[in-house]
């Protein structure tokens, strides 16, 4: 986590980081993190579809699931390789 936070200081408008950090969050069991840093990326870039998934799963881990499937469809639809790197199953 330090050094996704070091690249987030030394690149503050980059939506990867953001992602990366979001998806560091939902491995740690951390999904309103997961959440926060995703909404960051995808205020930096509003159709980064790896943002919308990792969101989606930080809302399934938090029992969300309705808002996660909506979430996943518009991330599948936008960047369908992703459908293989998550489960949209509970």
């Amino acid at each position: 986590m330090n050094s996704y936070q070091r690249a987030k200081r030394l690149n503050p408008k980059d939506p990867y980081i953001f992602c990366s950090l979001g998806s560091a969050c939902n491995v740690l069991g951390r999904p309103q993190e997961a959440i926060a840093y995703a909404d960051e990326a995808l205020a930096l870039d509003p159709a980064f579809a790896p943002a919308m998934a990792n969101k989606a799963m930080a809302l399934k881990a938090l029992g969300r699931t309705a808002e996660a499937e909506i979430l996943f469809q518009k991330a599948f639809a936008l960047l369908p390789e992703l459908r293989q790197h998550f489960t949209t199953q509970p």
